[in-house]
């Protein structure tokens, strides 16, 4: 990347409570992140995007050097979040259709979180 990478969104499978589990493992790892939970758990399909527009505002007042955005299979289509610079795909199962749907996230132009115009993703 040529770009400091500070906002990604990881798809993985299991369960809504192992996702949970997934969210405390990484606050560990990179506490000066924000890390948002995409399932039915903390939002719906119909309020996701906004949900996630908060939080990344949210990260922006509170000085969060990036945001990692989780999810099962929220989120994998009508989902643009232009901040998003990489998709990570964190499964082993699924289709390819599914999966070329979530791996766009990051293909969606416009700026990142660090206000700079985004030129490719990754």
């Amino acid at each position: 990347m040529e770009d400091v990478f500070n906002c990604g969104m990881m798809f993985v499978s299991g369960t809504n409570k192992n996702i949970n589990s997934l969210k405390s493992i990484i606050e560990t790892s990179i506490p000066n992140w924000s890390i948002v939970i995409v399932n039915g758990d903390h939002t719906s399909n119909n309020k996701v995007k906004d949900d996630v527009r908060r939080e990344i505002e949210f990260a922006k007042q509170d000085k969060k050097e990036g945001i990692l955005i989780i999810a099962n299979t929220m989120g994998s289509r009508s989902f643009s979040i232009s901040e998003i610079q990489a998709t990570i795909i964190a499964y082993d199962k699924g289709g390819i259709d599914p999966t070329v749907q979530k791996i766009s996230r990051c293909l969606t132009p416009g700026k990142m979180l660090n206000g700079e115009t985004k030129k490719t993703g990754y």
